[in-house]
């Protein structure tokens, strides 16, 4: 409910997460540009600010043990810059310190309010 009342709602996984995987899981970057994968977007709420972190696989497999045995990884980084690219969002690298890229994030996402 908070975007009823006009608070702020950040999301790690959305959408667009969704749609990632399922490009991955269907082994098709064309599903972006079929109708099912034309119709994810359509779910993002209209007021949305996205924007996207970015990271190198090996970089990823470092910090997250946990995604060491993802053998689609690759795959699936593929497909997030194929999306970025797509819809022309704003993509970021997190090899930034954190306090950098929160600033980059805010202006970034702050731009749109002007």
């Amino acid at each position: 409910m908070p975007l009823l009342f006009g608070k702020t709602l950040i999301c790690e996984r959305f959408v667009l997460d969704m749609l990632a995987d399922m490009m991955v899981a269907f082994g098709s970057k064309k599903m972006l540009f079929s109708y099912p994968g034309k119709l994810f977007p359509k779910l993002i709420p209209s007021k949305s600010k996205i924007a996207l972190l970015i990271l190198d696989e090996q970089t990823i497999r470092q910090r997250r043990s946990d995604l060491n045995s993802d053998k689609r990884l690759g795959e699936r980084l593929e497909m997030y810059q194929l999306i970025s690219s797509q819809y022309s969002l704003p993509a970021f690298s997190s090899t930034l310190p954190p306090r950098i890229l929160n600033e980059i994030l805010l202006d970034q996402l702050n731009q749109d309010d002007e």
